[in-house]
């Protein structure tokens, strides 16, 4: 069950990635959002084959970091330009999204 979450958390964010890319344009954005779906991808990977559960935790974690300070920098831009709201939001709740995944596997190992 765990991994199915990593997996659609993943693929939530690689949508979200694909329309922060579409309002903004920015580069940087969209490697962002594909580095930050592939480290949940390679962690549902790694908790579904029992190896290296510190890594397993570190990667959502590492993606939650990614995510959540690009929504954070966007929403303090967005008072200057105010279309960047939405996608700020965006950033956030897949920053969040990604924590939440990070402590279930936390909770999940240590609990096993």
């Amino acid at each position: 069950m765990l991994t199915i979450t990593l997996l659609v958390v993943s693929f939530a964010i690689l949508v979200a990635t694909f329309f922060i890319w579409r309002d903004t344009s920015s580069r940087p954005s969209l490697f962002n959002g594909i580095f930050a779906s592939l480290a949940l991808l390679m962690a549902s990977r790694l908790v579904e084959s029992h190896t290296n559960p510190d890594m397993a935790v570190s990667l959502p974690i590492l993606a939650g970091m990614l995510a959540f300070g690009r929504g954070v920098g966007t929403w303090l831009r967005c008072r200057k330009d105010p279309a960047l709201k939405s996608p700020a939001t965006l950033w956030l709740c897949s920053g969040v999204a990604c924590f939440i995944c990070a402590t279930s596997v936390y909770y999940s190992i240590t609990h096993a």
